[in-house]
């Protein structure tokens, strides 16, 4: 039964890796957002060296909208893999993302067009 336990402790402890992960992509994609002069490109790469996880994000263009909302074009990317035992279970997340997001007046940004 103890060992049950401790499997099942490390199989939540592993999936939730990747949860990290995807977290950290979120997170670096709203910072890089906020931080992004009008008028630039620009182009972030962020590597986990413990999971291997990476993303990338690539800002195609800043503008300021009619509204005076300030917006981009992006292109974002995720290579992450959830780590064992949820390796070769349909759990690699291999996505390229394109959009557009738009900071609304509170702060927070709302993607307004998104295709995969």
């Amino acid at each position: 039964m103890r060992l049950s336990s401790i499997l099942l402790m490390l199989m939540l402890t592993n999936c939730t890796m990747g949860m990290k992960d995807r977290t950290t992509h979120a997170g670096i994609f709203v910072d890089h957002l906020n931080n992004m002069p009008i008028g630039k490109t620009n182009y972030l790469l962020w590597h986990n060296v413990n999971t291997g996880n990476k993303g990338e994000i690539k800002i195609t263009r800043s503008y300021y909208q009619k509204s005076a909302a300030k917006c981009v074009d992006y292109q974002s990317v995720v290579n992450i893999q959830d780590s064992w035992p949820m390796n070769y279970l349909g759990s690699l997340d291999r996505s390229t993302e394109f959009g557009k997001a738009c900071q609304m007046p509170d702060g927070r940004w709302r993607i307004i067009n998104r295709m995969k």
